[in-house]
C-alpha cells in the first residue's frame, strides 16, 4: 500500500508539470513575399558599405526568388543566398532545428545541395572595425577586427525530399546566418529549389502554481499517512 501512495505521487507530479512539449517557431519563410537583395558579400556591422540587415534574403545573380521558392544554381563551387536572424528571435540558448523543403535539385556525381548555420559575435552596428561578412559566394559568416564566428550546423544533399532538417546548438546571444545553396565540382552543374523553410526550438510547458500547490498538499498527506502507519 505505501509503495502504491508513493508511486500515485508521481504520476500527479508528472500532470501537474504539464506533461507534454510543443515545438515554437521562432522564423519561418515560405517565399511568398520575399525579396532578394542583389548583395554577393555584405557586411553586419562595421563602418563598411553593403550593409546587411536582419531578416532580410541576400544573394548573387544565381540565387533567385520567384514563384513562391528560392532557387539557386552555381557555374562555380559554392553560390547561395544568405539571411542573419537577430538574437532577439531566439528566446533563449539552447537546441533549435532548422527544417526546409527541397522541392527540386538536378546535379550529377559532382554536385550537391547544401544548407548551412553560423553563429557570430562581436560585432558593433557602424560604429567600429569590427563586422561579420556574409559572403553567400562561400556560405560563410566571416569576422572582421575582433569579430568571431563558428559553424554551427549544416547538412549537403543530393535529392529532393520534404521535411529536410537538422539540429544545432545556440549560445543565446549570437546572431545567426542561414545559407541555402548550391555546390558543384564540375559540369553538369547544379539547380535547387528550397522553400518552407523554419526554424524552430521545442518548450516545455511549466507548472502552474495551482498545479504546484496541489502537488504539495498530496505529498503532505501522504507522509503523513506513512507516518501514523510506522
Amino acid at each position: 500500500m505505501k509503495d502504491y501512495k508513493i508511486v500515485m505521487v508521481g504520476v500527479i507530479l508528472v500532470s501537474a508539470l504539464g506533461g507534454g512539449v510543443e515545438a515554437a517557431v521562432i522564423f519561418s519563410e515560405d517565399f511568398s513575399s520575399a525579396i532578394l537583395r542583389p548583395n554577393a558579400v555584405g557586411y553586419l556591422g562595421g563602418w563598411f558599405g553593403s550593409a546587411v540587415g536582419f531578416q532580410t534574403w541576400n544573394g548573387p545573380g544565381e540565387a533567385v526568388i520567384g514563384g513562391g521558392a528560392l532557387t539557386v544554381s552555381t557555374t562555380s563551387t559554392i553560390r547561395s543566398a544568405g539571411i542573419v536572424l537577430s538574437p532577439t528571435l531566439f528566446p533563449s540558448a539552447g537546441s533549435y532545428t532548422v527544417s526546409f523543403d527541397v522541392t527540386s535539385y538536378v546535379g550529377d556525381g559532382n554536385d550537391s545541395g547544401l544548407v548551412r548555420v553560423w553563429g557570430g559575435r562581436g560585432y558593433d552596428l557602424f560604429s567600429s572595425g569590427n563586422a561579420l561578412i556574409l559572403d553567400t559566394l562561400t556560405a560563410q559568416f566571416n569576422p572582421v577586427g575582433t569579430a568571431s564566428s563558428s559553424l554551427l550546423g549544416s547538412a549537403l544533399f543530393i535529392v529532393s525530399g520534404t521535411g529536410q532538417q537538422f539540429s544545432f546548438n545556440y549560445n543565446g546571444t549570437d546572431a545567426v546566418a542561414l545559407f541555402f545553396g548550391a555546390s558543384t565540382g564540375g559540369s553538369p552543374f547544379p539547380l535547387v529549389t528550397f522553400d518552407n523553410i523554419s526554424v524552430s526550438t521545442v518548450l516545455v510547458p511549466e507548472a502552474s502554481t495551482g498545479a504546484l500547490v496541489g502537488l504539495l498538499g498530496v505529498a503532505t498527506a501522504v507522509n503523513i499517512l506513512r507516518r501514523r502507519r510506522a
